[in-house]
C-alpha cells in the first residue's frame, strides 16, 4: 500500500497554511454527511455548508475551508441522489475525497463516477466474513463489499479500507483482512476507533486503546497509520492531531514504483 506523494505534499501544505495562521490543530480533513434521513448536508466542524443543506450551498462554501481532503461518510452515503455531483464538485475544488460506503451500492452507482487520482472509493471491512456480517447486521454484506472493491478496481478506481477496531476486535483476524486486501490489491487502509459507550471503566478504555495502537500497526504503510489518526481526529476535533500531521509537513519521499498520482508502476 503506497500512500499519494500528492495527497502527501497537500497535507503538508496545509498544515504550513495553518501554521501561519496560527490554527495548528485545526483539522486537514472536513467531514460530510449527504445521507441523512432528512436529505440535508450537514458539515462537521468546519462550517463549509452555507445553511441551506444543499450540494450548491455545500461546494460554495468549500472556499472558506482550508483542508485539502474531504471525507463523505454518513449512514450510506450512495443513498443520496448527488452525492456523484457532491463528489466531482469538491474533485474540481482541487480536494482530495474519500467516498465511505458499506459496498453494497457500489456495483450499482459505480458508473455515476469517473476514476481520478483524488478520489477514493473507500469500503468498510470490519473484520473477516462472519464478523464483517455480525457487524453489519445482515448476512452477505462482506461478499457485498468484496463486489464493490472488485468492480472499482476493473474500472480503474482508487481503493481503501475502512476499519472501526472495537474493544473486542480480533488483532489476528485484521492480520488475516491485511492477506485478504493484498490480494484485492487495496490501495490504502484506514482503521480508527469504534464509537462505544462512553461508562466503560477505565480499564476496558485503556483496553481498547491498545487494541486500536497493535491494529494500526497492521498497516503496511506508516502514512497510512498516520492518515487514520488524522481521520479520527477530524471526527473528534478535541483530539490532538498536531503530533501526526507534522509527519506530513516533512515533505513527500521519494518512493520506488509509485508516480506523482501515487499509481504504482509496474
Amino acid at each position: 500500500m503506497r500512500f499519494p506523494l500528492r495527497l502527501t505534499a497537500d497535507l503538508g501544505l496545509g498544515l504550513a497554511g495553518q501554521a501561519v495562521r496560527g490554527k495548528i490543530r485545526r483539522p486537514l480533513i472536513f467531514r460530510l454527511a449527504p445521507a441523512e434521513e432528512d436529505g440535508r448536508s450537514p458539515i462537521d466542524s468546519e462550517k463549509v455548508s452555507d445553511g441551506q443543506g444543499s450540494v450548491h450551498g455545500t461546494l460554495a462554501g468549500v472556499q472558506n475551508c482550508v483542508a485539502p481532503v474531504a471525507w463523505i461518510g454518513g449512514a450510506e452515503p450512495l443513498l443520496h441522489p448527488q452525492v456523484a455531483h457532491l463528489a466531482r464538485g469538491l474533485l474540481d475544488r482541487g480536494r482530495h475525497v474519500f467516498l465511505q460506503t458499506g459496498g453494497n451500492l457500489l456495483r450499482r452507482r459505480i458508473h455515476d463516477f469517473q476514476p481520478q487520482p483524488r478520489l477514493f472509493l473507500t469500503v468498510e471491512f470490519n473484520g473477516m466474513e462472519a464478523s464483517h456480517d455480525f457487524r453489519a447486521g445482515r448476512k452477505g454484506a462482506f461478499q457485498a463489499a468484496v463486489e464493490g472493491i472488485c468492480t472499482a478496481k476493473l474500472s480503474g478506481f482508487f481503493t481503501c479500507a475502512y476499519t472501526a477496531v472495537c474493544a473486542d476486535t480480533s488483532v489476528d483476524e485484521l492480520r488475516r483482512l491485511l492477506t485478504f486486501f493484498q490480494t484485492l490489491k487495496m490501495d490504502g487502509w484506514v482503521i480508527v476507533s469504534a464509537s462505544g459507550p462512553s461508562n466503560l471503566s477505565m480499564c476496558k478504555r485503556e483496553a481498547a486503546r491498545q487494541n486500536l495502537a497493535e491494529a494500526r500497526l497492521l498497516i503496511p504503510s506508516r502514512r497510512w497509520q498516520l492518515f487514520s489518526k488524522l481521520v479520527e481526529a477530524a471526527a473528534t476535533p478535541s483530539a490532538a492531531v498536531e503530533p501526526p500531521v507534522r509527519e506530513f509537513a516533512r515533505g513527500p519521499r521519494s518512493e520506488p514504483g509509485i508516480c506523482d498520482e501515487g499509481i504504482q508502476v509496474q
